[in-house]
This record gives C-alpha cells, structure tokens and sequence, in this order.
C-alpha cells in the first residue's frame, strides 16, 4: 500500500499489539477498524490519571485522501465525535493518522475521555429513537401504550365537535 498523504510505501508496524501500516516518511498510519478498536480498548484500561486536552479540529488544512486499500475517497469525521481530532475514514477497510493524530486518540482513550464520548453518543442515539417514536405518534395520531401521548385520543373524543372556539361562539 501507498501512503495516502505522500505517496511513500507503508510498512507493517506493531503499536499497541496491533499491526497497523505506517509510513516513515510522514509518520502517518494506517489502521484497520478492528485493530484500532483493540489499541484503544488496551488504553482504555490505563488507569485515567490525567485529563484529555482537545485539540482544535481547525487547526490543519483540510484534505481529502483516498484510502489507501481501496484508492476510494475517505471520509473526515471527528473521532468519537469528540476528540476534536479529524480523521480520513473509509467505512470499509480503516482510519488515516497524520504524525501524531494515533499517540492523541491513544491519549483520549487512556485518560478515559473514549469512554465517556462512547456513553454520550449511545445516550445521544437513545434520545434521538425516543424522539422519532414520538414524533411518528404525533404524525400518525396513534400513540402506543404507555407513551406520553396515550389516553390523549380518549381525552379528544370526549370533548363535543361543536366545542365552541375561543371567542368565536360555535364551530362553524
């Protein structure tokens, strides 16, 4: 494989008891999903004992790379959402770190700040599944039981159709 950032050959590298593809001249690395998850679970057992300092995702310019198994274009996103670290990711075959974006997430992930994103986003997507189960309640106009809209439909037909309207007299 070739380095997505200069081109140069990746070689094979142990970090972590990972192999990952490093590039020695831009010192970049390439991980696979899998083994940037077990570098990242073995730091998470480090006991925390300093806090994450985030670094601003705006501070290096943005480039788009191909992947470098695939040659497809990667993806940048903020690790865990909140590393404040902007990675190139290809959903398919692994993640992209420019010099000294690995030893950073390596970092979030041993002062436990990995853990605390994971738990938020998890939190994140449970509210996001309670809010559209709501809102399809709302838009269907049948909640299920136990929501907060059930026994509203009750509520409704006990109130007359010619209810009349404020300060109009009756429905029209």
């Amino acid at each position: 494989m070739q380095c997505p950032s200069c081109s140069a050959r990746l070689v094979s590298e142990l970090v972590g008891g990972q192999a990952l593809e490093a590039c020695t001249s831009c010192e970049g690395h390439f991980a696979s999903h899998s083994a940037l998850r077990g570098i990242l679970l073995a730091q998470a057992e480090v006991r925390p004992s300093a806090t994450y300092s985030r670094p601003s995702p705006l501070s290096d310019p943005v480039r788009y790379r191909k992947c470098p198994a695939c040659g497809e274009p990667m993806q940048r996103k903020n690790f865990a959402g909140a590393s404040g670290v902007v990675l190139d990711v290809c959903p398919e075959h692994g993640l992209w770190f420019d010099r000294g974006e690995l030893a950073t997430i390596m970092t979030f992930a041993a002062t436990g700040a990995w853990h605390r994103a994971e738990h938020d986003a998890s939190e994140r997507r449970q509210a996001k599944k309670h809010l559209d189960a709501f809102m399809q309640e709302i838009q269907i106009g049948v909640p299920r039981a136990g929501s907060a809209l059930s026994g509203a439909g009750d509520v409704a037909r006990l109130i007359p159709l010619d209810w009349p309207t404020v300060g109009k007299g009756k429905r029209q």
